[in-house]
């Protein structure tokens, strides 16, 4: 039950990113760090776009310049 409630945070340069679902959760962190990988391989910038359950407009996406130096962290509840 504590898991329907749970916050995942998606943090991008200390910039945190709301998810409710776990699912949605990992799997834009896994498609953001190869993103990143490529970005830090080659040096060059990319753009990134996901969505989510804590963004102000439903259905709309979130865009990200993705850099050499861009950091990311999921942060997820204890138990996860």
């Amino acid at each position: 039950m504590a898991e329907d409630y749970a916050i995942y945070r998606l943090y991008i340069d200390g910039v945190p990113f709301e998810f409710h679902s776990p699912d949605s959760a990992t799997k834009t962190y896994a498609d953001l760090c190869d993103v990143v990988a490529k970005a830090h391989s080659d040096r060059k910038a990319r753009h990134f776009s996901f969505s989510t359950s804590s963004h102000p407009t439903k259905g709309r996406s979130i865009d990200v310049l993705v850099t050499a130096s861009t950091r990311v962290m999921l942060d997820a509840p204890l138990g996860w």
